[in-house]
């Protein structure tokens, strides 16, 4: 891809609870255009604290939702 299309970022980040964040420790991985085989966007790469820090937030609006009379 000569010219990637422009309303992409040049990161991609993951989206956690309503907020674009990077990877917890930072790692990233180049996205390749499949016909040249060149990087053109980088993107967070998740690991196991991401998942744990978007799951803990989850649990946090979902016990927030009870209601225990």
């Amino acid at each position: 891809m000569t010219n990637p299309p422009m309303s992409l970022p040049d990161h991609i980040q993951h989206y956690i609870d309503g907020v674009l964040v990077d990877s917890v420790d930072g790692a990233t991985f180049d996205v390749l255009e499949p016909t040249t085989n060149r990087a053109y966007i980088t993107c967070s790469s998740g690991s196991q604290a991401d998942v744990d820090l978007a799951v803990g937030h989850q649990d946090e609006h979902l016990l927030g939702d009870l209601v225990v009379d």
